[in-house]
């Protein structure tokens, strides 16, 4: 089957979601990605804000999507530091959603810890 050139940087996709999450989509999507600026540039919709961060000790881009005044995609772009190519992209799926964020925050906190421990080895 032909990949579509949008899509063609994406690698490996993960999802985490705790035991017994009943939630519409898993509060982290975690997605590997391999090619040139341009190729990664086709395969997110453009954010509506963004900002460089400090995380876990290394450098990331928080990409904020808003669908409307209230619903937001927040994403994290790990740039790796050996590889320009090879990027990670964290979405989170639930602290910009304030209806699924409601009585979930536990998992809030364990999303924040798992982004906390990105980090590219050599």
């Amino acid at each position: 089957m032909e990949v579509p050139d949008s899509q063609k940087a994406l690698k490996h996709v993960l999802f985490f979601a705790p035991q017994g999450w009943d939630g519409v989509a898993p509060p982290l999507h975690v997605h590997v990605t391999e090619g040139t600026a341009e190729e990664f540039g086709l395969l997110y919709v453009p954010a509506t804000s963004s900002e460089s961060l400090e995380l876990g000790g290394g450098a990331v881009v928080k990409e904020v999507e808003g669908l409307d005044d209230e619903v937001q995609v927040i994403r994290y772009v790990f740039q790796s530091p050996v590889d320009e190519s090879v990027r990670i992209v964290a979405f989170d799926y639930i602290s910009g959603f304030p209806e699924r964020a409601a009585g979930h925050e536990g998992v809030i906190e364990i999303v924040e810890q798992i982004l906390a421990t990105v980090e590219f080895t050599p």
